[in-house]
Parts: structure tokens; C-alpha cells; sequence
């Protein structure tokens, strides 16, 4: 299996190596139940560690495109006609809520496709190595204290770092007026039980996150 990867791109290599064999399937290069590498076989011959197959594989693995069996190894996932069939065939369905959510998620595996339904970071942007430093430096400090529940409302420190990164933009606002949420979604819930009744229309913007 013919692969080259770019070890100057800022593309992290498991993600180039899932992205290739994607494109095979869907090209029909690895048809179904095309048995791929082990991952010593594949690190061996590009010559990277075996987490980056073990990654590339999970990534593709999640996405239904390959299937992984102890004993047997690596295959190219048997059903995968919803995953390559082309772009007009998968959205030629009736347009329902269920239908377009659904995908949404699909067209999110599609290579060269970049959904903006979803809040998702670009993997290659993300400063992996600062968060993984803030990460050893919060645990060191706190320990195993930061995996209990803390308040509703949020860590008090957390929202005194809130209210004054908000201070500074002109808003009035004290620790105790501050609420953290778990994500968007769960803050526009909070925010819509507040300002509005049952029966009441509400205005979005278009497009907007998939789910609202």
C-alpha cells in the first residue's frame, strides 16, 4: 500500500494517514472487506510510531468506515453504501428535522467537506501542548479535587476569572451574576427558559448549530 505522508504539513500525521484511506474507500481503491495492514506492518513502513496507526484506525473506525476484529485484524467496513454513495443520493431523501440532522453528521466524515454546523475546532489549529501543560499544572495544584462536582452555577474562581475578563468589556458583573454552563447548547436552554414562555416564536440567525 502505496502512502506517503507530509511531515512538514500542520495536519498531525494520523489524521493525513485517515484521510488517504478514507479517500480509497470511497474511491473504491479498498473495496469492503478489504483486509488493511497491522498496525506494526503500516508504522513499520512509513515510519512513524504505532499510536499514529492505532489513531488513524480508531478515527476511521468511529466514523464506520473500517472494522477492527481481535484475532482477525483490520478491515474496510462491509456496509459502508451510506458512506460513499455520492453527495446527491445521501441528501435526496425527504427533508426532515431527523433527516437533515442525520446528514449533517454524515456529510461531517465526508473527506473534503468542512461542516460549519458544528462548533468543532480545527485539530490542526489546536494548541494540544499549552492545554496539555495547563493540564498538568491544574491537576499538580489541585489533584484528584478537580474530578469532583463543584456548584451548580460553576467554580467560584472560575467565574471571578469570568466576571472580570467581562468587566473589562464594559459589563457590570460579579461572580455570583455568572453561570457556566457544560456548553452552548445547555447555556441557550437556560437563557430561553428565562426569557421565554410556552407557546412563545422565537428568531434565529441562518444557518445556526445543528439541533435548535
Amino acid at each position: 500500500m502505496q502512502i506517503e505522508l507530509d511531515r512538514n504539513s500542520r495536519e498531525p500525521l494520523y489524521r493525513q494517514l485517515a484521510g488517504m484511506l478514507q479517500q480509497r474507500i470511497r474511491s473504491g481503491d479498498l473495496p469492503p472487506s478489504t483486509r488493511l495492514p497491522t498496525v506494526r506492518q503500516l508504522a513499520r513502513q512509513l515510519g512513524v510510531t504505532r499510536l499514529t496507526i492505532h489513531s488513524a484506525y480508531a478515527e476511521l473506525q468511529s466514523g464506520g468506515w473500517i472494522e477492527a476484529t481481535v484475532g482477525r485484524g483490520t478491515f474496510v467496513a462491509e456496509r459502508i453504501e451510506q458512506l460513499v454513495a455520492p453527495l446527491e443520493t445521501q441528501l435526496g431523501r425527504e427533508a426532515t428535522p431527523s433527516g437533515m440532522l442525520a446528514d449533517l453528521l454524515r456529510m461531517a466524515q465526508i473527506p473534503g467537506i468542512i461542516s460549519l454546523s458544528r462548533a468543532d475546532p480545527a485539530h490542526e489549529f489546536f494548541p494540544l501542548r499549552n492545554w496539555q501543560r495547563a493540564t498538568e499544572m491544574a491537576f499538580a495544584g489541585g489533584g484528584s479535587v478537580l474530578m469532583n462536582y463543584t456548584t451548580p452555577q460553576g467554580d467560584l474562581k472560575l467565574r471571578s476569572v469570568l466576571a472580570e475578563l467581562v468587566r473589562e468589556r464594559g459589563i457590570s458583573s460579579g461572580p455570583d451574576e455568572v453561570v457556566v454552563t457544560a456548553g452552548v447548547t445547555g447555556g441557550m436552554a437556560l437563557c430561553a427558559d428565562v426569557l421565554a414562555r410556552p407557546g412563545d416564536s422565537v428568531i434565529v440567525e441562518q444557518p445556526t448549530i445543528w439541533g435548535c
